[in-house]
């Protein structure tokens, strides 16, 4: 009777701490990816995926947000919630799942070391890491209980969100080897993965856009796009071993349990496969669902605790790294939908009708969806180094640009360029032409035509 009471409270502080975190949230740094407002703005305004706008990602995330927007419109404040609201999930998923494979005290654990692990891996913005890492935990965890059709669907899943879940084919694998009838358990995971494709298939063939996904989502996303000087981007040797020593737990088990906790390992390391060649803290989020149950082990005394000076450590790393972290974001503006960019996004809305064209150059695309504005051109494709580069991709904008020519042409000049820069000088030439500047912010032009 006493046990049941404790388990009662669990839930009750699963729910408060839920609560915590999502007001937390709203205290923090968001990120408002532009791609998660301007792509599913325009998929709702008729565009599709891959022939009206080039996407080196699978479509799950955006159309899962099309939908949502579709109900609660667009908006910075919309993606936000729908942000929170799959944190939500994601913890709840997480709860539900160590509860049953490990019991309801290191299912608590687990979501409570997950909350600092989510914000301080930049997951408080939407990017399809994070969702796709979703889909893969519940692969996990069919895998786990043997029901391997229901672990192919699931990975299927993952695969649609993003590409990199191809990974968490290894792991997934490795679990059946050892398994009798091993050849009837692929089947079945070969099915559920099958299925999910299948239909995936046959609504990229229905719309008529296989070969644009084709070419965008894999030809360039997966073969072309990661071998692109500017796509690489390596760590310092301080983000480096900032970003992997909380995993250093793995360590911790491994040395002290030997193989007992061999899967989640494999699993974790799948999920920090994403996070090369292009080094973002952010594409650590589909491994950190695995850290946070290795630290509910531990820390919720289901383990013996064997090291205390590696402990007393690893926690104190812990709330330094989370701390600085927090006090560097608190309360600061949301990331890409700063202070100057609603005033660019003002100036461009006194001047445009909603459902007129404009251009916008080496600046955030989300200023489409903010203004209720279309691209001049069609495919729009990113105004960044990787896609530019693309053999006639800037004739190709140009030629749709002088057919166009837009009210309205948006443009960054920075004075110190990034690897996310380009200047055209093809376009550049256009505006100076076409153009006289209307207002200025910054870096930041507002071109009207002449």
């Amino acid at each position: 009777m006493e046990e049941k009471h404790i388990f009662r409270n669990v839930y009750f502080l699963f729910a408060f701490y839920l609560v915590f975190c999502l007001f937390f949230l709203g205290l923090i740094r968001f990120t408002a990816w532009p791609e998660m407002l301007a792509w599913p703005y325009l998929i709702l305004k008729g565009w599709l995926p891959y022939r009206d706008i080039a996407i080196a990602h699978n479509p799950l995330l955006l159309l899962d947000v099309s939908l949502f927007y579709k109900i609660f419109g667009v908006g910075v404040v919309q993606l936000k919630f729908f942000t929170w609201l799959l944190f939500s999930l994601a913890a709840l998923i997480l709860f539900w799942v160590v509860k049953d494979l490990w019991g309801k005290r290191v299912a608590f654990f687990s979501v409570v070391f997950y909350f600092p692990l989510f914000v301080f891996y930049e997951g408080n913005g939407l990017w399809f890491d994070f969702y796709m890492g979703i889909f893969a935990f519940a692969s996990f965890y069919f895998a786990q209980k043997k029901e391997f059709f229901w672990a192919g669907v699931f990975w299927g899943l993952s695969f649609l969100a993003k590409q990199t879940a191809f990974w968490f084919l290894l792991p997934l694998v490795l679990m059946l080897l050892p398994l009798k009838e091993a050849p009837l358990k692929v089947g079945k995971v070969m099915l559920g993965m099958a299925l999910v494709l299948g239909l995936f298939f046959i609504g990229l063939f229905y719309f008529g856009i296989f070969s644009d996904w084709w070419n965008w989502a894999f030809k360039f996303g997966v073969l072309t796009l990661p071998r692109l000087s500017g796509q690489i981007q390596l760590p310092t040797l301080r983000q480096f071993l900032i970003s992997l020593l909380p995993f250093s737990i793995f360590v911790y088990l491994i040395l002290n349990y030997k193989y007992r906790f061999t899967n989640l390992f494999l699993w974790a390391v799948a999920g920090l496969m994403g996070v090369f060649p292009r080094f973002e803290f952010f594409h650590f989020q589909p491994a950190l669902f695995y850290l946070s149950i290795a630290l509910a082990l531990v820390f919720s005394k289901k383990l013996p605790v064997k090291n205390y000076k590696f402990m007393l450590f690893y926690l104190s790393f812990l709330a330094l790294v989370f701390g600085r972290f927090l006090f560097s974001s608190f309360k600061q503006e949301t990331r890409f939908y700063e202070k100057s960019v609603q005033e660019v996004q003002n100036e461009v809305s006194k001047i445009v009708a909603p459902g007129e064209k404009i251009y916008i150059v080496s600046y955030w695309d989300s200023l489409y969806a903010l203004t209720d504005t279309l691209p001049a051109t069609k495919p729009l494709v990113p105004f960044i180094p990787w896609y530019l580069k693309l053999n006639g991709v800037e004739e190709k904008i140009l030629k749709s640009l002088e057919e166009e020519k837009p009210k309205v042409m948006v443009a960054y000049y920075p004075s110190i360029k990034t690897g996310l820069i380009h200047r055209s000088d093809l376009i550049e030439e256009f505006i100076d032409k076409n153009y006289y500047e209307e207002e200025w912010f910054g870096e930041v032009f507002v071109f009207v035509r002449k």
